[in-house]
């Protein structure tokens, strides 16, 4: 469904189906005509009124996909925290005419652990 500015706006249940998809190839190991037959039996299911265990684990991976996003987002700020301490640490203790760091001299890391500088990190 397209709004108005040509903005693509999908349904929760069209999520939903996607993930069950992804699910059934690359989990499961479907192939695609094998995925293709195993949501048609869901569907005959769902309307025979049977429980649909996949439909409930795709709400329930879409949900723990926000969930982890949400807790990477604030590992991410703590590490730069982390970065910012260790980079006033070594601006302090540097003695005897060396050079210190500065805090935009010292690489931060990213949740991957690769370091980046503080202007670009992903």
């Amino acid at each position: 469904m397209k709004t108005r500015g040509s903005h693509r706006v999908y349904r929760r249940r069209d999520v939903e189906l996607a993930v069950m998809i992804r699910k059934l190839l690359h989990d499961d190991g479907y192939t695609v005509p094998g995925a293709r037959k195993r949501l048609q039996e869901l569907i005959k299911d769902r309307q025979d009124g049977t429980v649909e265990p996949t439909r409930q684990s795709a709400a329930a991976e879409t949900n723990l996909r926000a969930d982890l996003l949400a807790i990477r987002e604030q590992l991410q700020h703590l590490l730069n925290h982390l970065d910012a301490a260790e980079a006033k640490h070594l601006k302090t203790s540097s003695a005897g005419g060396q050079a210190s760091a500065t805090p935009s001299q010292v690489p931060a890391r990213n949740l991957a652990g690769h370091r980046t500088t503080h202007g670009s990190q992903a």
